[in-house]
């Protein structure tokens, strides 16, 4: 299944993923849960193959198809929502046309004022090689320059003075305007500025996309004038009557000066010959211009030699390589987007609630109810053959059975079928009335789809050795089952000792490198405030699993009863979430072991 990411669909799914942050704060995350988990069921584990597990990337791509489906197909809230997509869809087309349009005009101008042709002087070649080509070729090789440095990758970058210098600046500007929104903000105005400041830096990746569509516009522009010069040279020549000549106050003989034409002319010249793609050596010395002559001893002939080679200039030098850049630049720009991991903790709590089956876990005594299953790939119904491998053949259709009513937005747009064919119909789905019969046939329907891989997540709990003391292993290790879906867990405990925590770190650092840790999640007392000395932890932690693996802050939250393993107040998880969001770490996420209810 190959998946094309496009800007427009990350910026819906940004937009869509701010949104569901803000129904998490309200509602809380079970709300989140359950409209993911139905997507995943009705519209994307029907479609799956069932020969090989789907990518994240993959996934999500799926789930963002669903969701701008389901506003597209609803005209209501199409009018009150317009996603980001879509507008820079149509903004991105018409900067498009307005930068090869701009370049066309520009093109037309300059040539215009420059072909202005009085029957006193030729027109001077040299001048109009500076101009519209030499100029415009120098600075196609600077972003060329750019377009390499691009291609050697984040080290290369670095290196790069001026990007040191933007990049120095951009910060110190970004601290100073901190600096002094500090003074007069709140602590929880400075709160929220540090955690906007580390969403923004935590999306470098997907920053660096915005680059390439100002590099494509660029050349959309420069194709645009030298199109606009091309055009008007040859409606000049062809519409009235023109003379090209050189001259030069450095000692050139007509010799050289033909030398270097026909150095220029060697990429056409193998099939418009001398005399006819540009000037020979005897009309390159009956065009040069001397000042005190005139231009009455000039032949016609010669004076009109010099057009065939101008345009071919144009062409060869000024709009093929703008051409070969764009198609470059339009082909890096898709392998960087098809190379985006998304890798931040929005994306990695959507496909948690999307491949976790749905279990009700309702508050006893003891505090929890029963764990979830120990994994999410079962065996395949022998009703249901698998293809063989490689066989790309459409897969099968679900079975037709009447929709629980209300199922649906439009209901009486919606005929009689199973939740996935109706939704495939364009019905928008509304996930909460989904009954719990039509959720657990979805859930045994989707059973023998592959989701994300083909063995259990690695998952070790760090606790500091006091807090660990005081609850059960088993216990922990249920909870975060119940909470983030099955996997094997291991607990260790942080040693309250500098060099029992430094052993400790170099054994998670060796157990991460031959392939064994998948998460690690850091348990803390959420009605605590996160001090300095947790951040600096969290930033050892990162050192040791490196940049890629996902690092959670698993909140805890007061005892209530019996229960150790209490609720987390949303306050309390707010604070956190935005501290931790301050320290501009992609894969660093914060999660509540227990929501409050």
């Amino acid at each position: 299944m190959k998946t094309r990411w496009t800007l427009a669909d990350l910026l819906d799914l940004e937009y869509f993923l701010g949104r569901d942050e803000q129904v998490l704060r309200r509602d809380g995350e079970q709300a989140l849960g359950r409209r993911d988990r139905v997507i995943y069921l009705a519209r994307i584990a029907p479609k799956l193959k069932k020969t090989r597990a789907l990518a994240p990337q993959e996934l999500l791509h799926l789930w963002l198809r669903v969701r701008q489906h389901s506003l597209g197909g609803n005209e209501a809230r199409q009018q009150e929502e317009i996603l980001p997509g879509g507008v820079w869809r149509e903004l991105a087309r018409l900067l498009g046309w307005l930068a090869l349009l701009f370049g066309a005009l520009s093109g037309l101008g300059l040539a215009a004022a420059f072909l202005a042709y009085t029957g006193r002087a030729p027109l001077n070649v040299s001048a109009f090689l500076g101009i519209f080509v030499a100029l415009p070729l120098l600075l196609l090789l600077g972003q060329s320059l750019f377009f390499i440095l691009g291609r050697q990758g984040r080290r290369a970058a670095r290196t790069s003075l001026l990007q040191m210098l933007l990049v120095r600046l951009a910060s110190s500007c970004a601290d100073w305007m901190y600096a002094r929104a500090r003074r007069s903000a709140t602590a929880g105005q400075r709160l929220g500025f540090s955690a906007l400041l580390g969403r923004l830096r935590s999306r470098r990746e997907q920053a660096r996309l915005f680059v390439w569509p100002v590099f494509i516009f660029l050349q959309l522009g420069a194709i645009g004038f030298t199109a606009g010069v091309l055009g008007l040279t040859l409606a000049r020549v062809v519409f009235s009557d023109m003379a090209f000549g050189w001259q030069s106050s450095l000692q050139l003989s007509a010799g050289q000066v033909a030398e270097a034409v026909r150095c220029l002319a060697l990429p056409w010249s193998w099939f418009l010959q001398e005399g006819l793609g540009y000037p020979s050596l005897e009309q390159v010395q009956g065009t040069q211009i001397v000042l005190k002559e005139g231009i009455y001893n000039l032949d016609t002939k010669n004076l009109v030699s010099w057009w065939p080679f101008l345009c071919m200039s144009l062409v060869c030098y000024g709009l093929l390589p703008r051409c070969i850049m764009l198609l470059a630049g339009l082909s890096r720009y898709r392998r960087q987007l098809e190379g985006l991991e998304l890798r931040y903790p929005e994306t990695r709590r959507l496909l948690q609630r999307m491949t976790t089956p749905q279990v009700e876990t309702r508050g006893t005594r003891a505090g929890f109810g029963r764990p979830a299953p120990a994994a999410l790939q079962r065996p395949v119904p022998a009703a249901t053959p698998d293809p063989a491998p490689g066989d790309d053949s459409p897969p099968q259709e679900p079975e037709i059975r009447p929709a629980p009513a209300g199922v649906f937005a439009d209901e009486e747009q919606a005929r009689p079928g199973h939740v996935a064919a109706a939704l495939s119909a364009g019905m928008p789905l509304r996930p909460e009335a989904v009954s719990k019969d039509e959720l657990a046939r979805l859930e045994a329907q989707a059973a023998a789809a592959p989701v994300l891989g083909g063995r259990a997540l690695q998952r070790l709990i760090l606790a500091p050795e006091e807090l660990l003391a005081g609850l059960d292993r088993n216990q922990l290790g249920e909870a975060l089952v119940r909470r983030v879906g099955p996997g094997e867990i291991g607990v260790a405990a942080l040693p309250f000792a500098e060099s029992g925590e430094t052993e400790l770190l170099a054994q998670i650092r060796s157990e991460h490198e031959a392939g064994g840790l998948d998460e690690v999640y850091l348990l803390q007392e959420a009605w605590m405030p996160p001090l300095q000395e947790t951040c600096k932890l969290l930033e050892r932690l990162r050192a040791a699993v490196g940049l890629a693996t996902p690092l959670t802050v698993l909140l805890l939250g007061r005892p209530q009863g019996r229960a150790r393993l209490g609720p987390v107040r949303p306050e309390q998880a707010e604070v956190w979430r935005q501290r931790m969001q301050g320290m501009a770490d992609p894969s660093l996420d914060t999660l509540e072991l227990v929501e409050a209810p």
